[in-house]
């Protein structure tokens, strides 16, 4: 990818993570929130009717002496009756523990705004979450590590650009002082040419001779160059100017001639 994709990219990763972990997301925080919240937004309804509850039970709780007051008076004229007695107690403790656990639970359910905000600022968090990465809070979670992955090997990319930048370099300068030498063992000063002719008059002025033969075989063509010495120089520039596929005595007399007189 170019450098503008991958920074791109990188932004684009980097903004995702960091809105997930901004949240500090816990697995399990949404179901507790999610159990609290009628509580929350019935605080006032709910005190209302545990503080009645609570007067009618410790009502009852306090009648609990008139009523034994009475077993007793019963026992005396039917002993049968004794047994009541016993019951009478163990409700008269429930009774009592109950209308302590309802004065309790009257104080905890106190209308709390600012427990309210957090508690739906929270629930709205998730949802808003759950929309962009993931179908619940574990899928969230997981679709943050995918994103340290992935920011990791971006950041690891610009690492590996660094190291081929460094090569690109080294290789570049290889490349100038491989070109000087070159330049250097050139038959012209500033400019090379480069002459592709079926003239022997103008091959004869060439610094080098080349000799391009193509030929097919197995139905495929292709075309083979090679530097041709002094003499196999002469044979050619004799036979482009006998126009013939052997050179002669006569030929070569003539192309060494012709060479002789390209050097002047």
């Amino acid at each position: 990818m170019s450098e503008d994709e991958r920074a791109h990219l990188l932004d684009l990763y980097r903004f995702q993570l960091n809105e997930i972990e901004a949240a500090n997301l816990k697995e399990g925080e949404e179901e507790e929130l999610e159990a609290l919240w009628p509580r929350l937004k019935n605080s006032e309804k709910l005190f209302s009717l545990s503080g009645d509850t609570h007067a009618l039970v410790d009502d009852a709780a306090g009648n609990t002496e008139k009523a034994a007051e009475k077993i007793k008076a019963l026992s005396a004229i039917d002993p049968s009756a004794e047994q009541l007695t016993a019951r009478l107690a163990s409700a008269a403790i429930e009774l009592r523990d109950l209308s302590g656990e309802l004065r309790s639970y009257g104080k905890g359910v106190h209308s709390n705004p600012a427990e309210v905000d957090r508690c739906l600022s929270r629930l709205d968090k998730f949802k808003s979450l759950k929309k962009k990465y993931g179908a619940d809070i574990p899928a969230v979670l997981a679709k943050a590590v995918e994103l340290r992955g992935k920011v990791s090997s971006l950041d690891d990319l610009t690492l590996d650009r660094s190291e081929l930048d460094k090569k690109l370099s080294a290789a570049e300068g290889k490349l100038e002082k491989l070109a000087l030498a070159l330049h250097e063992k050139r038959l012209a000063a500033d400019k090379q040419i480069f002459c592709i002719t079926h003239l022997p008059q103008v091959a004869a002025f060439g610094g080098a001779h080349f000799f391009v033969e193509k030929a097919v075989k197995n139905g495929v063509s292709a075309a083979a160059v090679s530097r041709l010495d002094p003499a196999a120089r002469e044979r050619e520039i004799a036979r482009m100017l006998g126009g013939k596929k052997q050179s002669t005595d006569l030929g070569l007399k003539h192309a060494r001639e012709l060479l002789s007189e390209s050097r002047k």
